[in-house]
């Protein structure tokens, strides 16, 4: 009896299950995208230190002293327009050349230092390249360009984006010989994609290091599904 009524339990979810999907309105699905195209206000310059030594003290104190005074250098630089960070440190040997089937020996140790910089005043990304070379960095990892703040961009990449799925899914549903209803759902996807330098784009041209800013694109996507109202 247990089992029979477990059974009959589970038939009348399926019907159940099977009259919600049958019962469930028409729809249709249309997707729009949106961009929005925006110049950079704020700039990530990560610069490097490298230093040489016999001993691993001797390789750590002269690059903490080397860094010490890049650091100094663009913190005058940067002034109030930005931030500054470090942003790792590492310390490892160098080894010697030896005959096949000796063990090598350490000939001296690297040590790394890297700090990142952020800039909210484009025009001294050239200028700041230029101060950590000339102060004793002898690395500048990366240049990310980025928006301090996207959120307004990203909301009118949607508000494109929305519009843009609406007018599809209505020439979908005309072509299909009825109208679009009310929206059932709506999802989102968006992201912020750098451009490649345009030949127009604003030239951060200082001192002797010439930066191409470039433009930032803010993309979105919206994809609906519609009520789809039969015309006949």
């Amino acid at each position: 009896m247990k089992f029979q009524f477990l059974l009959l339990c589970s038939l009348s979810l399926t019907l159940l299950q099977g009259q919600a999907i049958n019962s469930r309105m028409p729809y249709l699905r249309a997707t729009g995208e949106g961009s929005v195209t925006a110049q950079p206000d704020q700039a990530r310059l990560t610069f490097g230190v490298t230093t040489q030594a016999i001993t691993a003290a001797d390789a750590s104190q002269k690059n903490a002293d080397l860094s010490t005074k890049v650091q100094a250098e663009l913190k005058k630089m940067l002034g109030s327009n930005g931030k500054m960070r470090t942003n790792g440190f590492n310390l490892s040997p160098n080894y010697r050349q030896t005959p096949q089937g000796q063990n090598p020996t350490i000939s001296g140790y690297n040590a790394n230092n890297s700090v990142e910089v952020t800039v909210d005043d484009i025009k001294l990304v050239g200028k700041l390249i230029d101060t950590g070379i000339k102060a004793g960095a002898n690395n500048v990892h990366s240049i990310d360009f980025a928006l301090k703040d996207p959120a307004p961009l990203r909301a009118e990449a949607l508000k494109e984006a929305s519009r843009r799925a609406r007018a599809q899914a209505d020439a979908i549903a005309q072509g299909l010989g009825g109208r679009a209803g009310r929206v059932l759902s709506a999802s989102d996807s968006g992201a912020i994609v750098p451009n490649p330098p345009m030949p127009m784009a604003r030239m951060v041209a200082m001192s002797a290091i010439p930066v191409e800013s470039g433009t930032l694109e803010v993309r979105a996507t919206i994809t609906v599904e519609v009520e789809f109202i039969n015309g006949n």
